[in-house]
């Protein structure tokens, strides 16, 4: 991963690091499903991503992904 890490960094910047590769393919295990992409994780920043993708238990991270979407949904909708 260091090696791809580097590579990457040097074509695309320094957001492709070794660590934010390491978040990006534990999102890519954690979310499997493509609906869920186009539902609700759109919806969330990176810093919610972040913290969801740590969550092991699939329904408990579903859960919480429901939560933090109805939060950004009411937020940007001021209710």
């Amino acid at each position: 991963m260091k090696s791809l890490a580097e590579k990457l960094k040097l074509s695309y910047g320094s957001g492709y690091g070794k660590r934010n590769l390491a978040y990006y393919r534990k999102f890519y295990l954690a979310f499997p499903n493509v609906e869920i992409l186009h539902t609700c994780v759109q919806n969330l920043s990176w810093s919610h991503l972040r913290l969801l993708i740590h969550v092991e238990n699939e329904e408990e991270r579903m859960w919480y992904m429901r939560e933090a979407t109805e939060d950004v949904e009411c937020t940007h909708f001021g209710t």
